[in-house]
């Protein structure tokens, strides 16, 4: 089962990542925040604390304990069970900004200029 959940969560569904001895989440940015911060420039209400970060989850094909083995891993990592309902992982906006790593802020703000500081004002409350 472990070579099915190393294919799953770095190959088929990339939530992971290698860097040297260390395994990381693999995180996209642009692909996590821009529905986001198009939702908070229109109504910050609008916008949930949590925020997707990859769907393999919501996926059936996958062996049902192979699943629940990585849901169980990662809910020992969060104070919260980071995976919805619909299947969709997720975390909080402080957890992103503690799981990505020191260059986070400096990588948002590049991406959203105008938005970020604002975002993070808000969420960081």
């Amino acid at each position: 089962m472990a070579k099915q959940a190393r294919h799953l969560m770095f190959e088929q569904y990339p939530l992971l990542r290698e860097e040297g001895d260390s395994v990381l989440f693999r995180f996209d940015l642009s692909a996590t925040f821009d529905e986001p911060m198009e939702l908070f420039s229109v109504d910050a209400t609008m916008v949930s604390d949590m925020f997707t970060l990859n769907t393999m989850f919501a996926d059936e094909d996958i062996d049902p304990e192979l699943i629940t083995a990585v849901t169980d891993w990662l809910s020992d990592l969060f104070d919260y069970d980071p995976i919805t309902p619909a299947g969709d992982f997720c975390m909080t906006f402080e957890d992103v900004r503690v799981w990505y790593g020191d260059t986070f802020d400096a990588d948002m703000a590049k991406l959203y200029p105008m938005d970020y500081p604002t975002f993070k004002e808000y969420f960081a409350e």
